[in-house]
């Protein structure tokens, strides 16, 4: 899904990272990642995440994150296409 502008911040006193995650249909969810996030996590806009909601907190145990650029390239490409 979509990590939501201006709802990404590390919590020092749980020692995780917080966001905001907002899939296609617009659902959003408070998402809790206690690992080392992968590089780049703070610039990218989409992520995958695994794991469980808790306590309507998403508990994530893995965070995987979309390349930008190939969305970006998909949607030039189907931009192209409908002209």
């Amino acid at each position: 899904g979509r990590i939501v502008p201006g709802t990404r911040r590390y919590n020092r006193k749980l020692h995780c990272w917080e966001f905001v995650l907002e899939d296609t249909a617009g659902v959003r969810a408070r998402v809790r990642y206690r690992g080392t996030p992968p590089a780049g996590f703070e610039n990218t806009p989409m992520a995958v995440v695994v794991g469980k909601f808790q306590n309507d907190i998403f508990e994530a145990e893995r965070l995987l994150l979309k390349c930008p650029s190939k969305y970006e390239s998909a949607m030039r490409e189907r931009i192209h296409q409908q002209r």
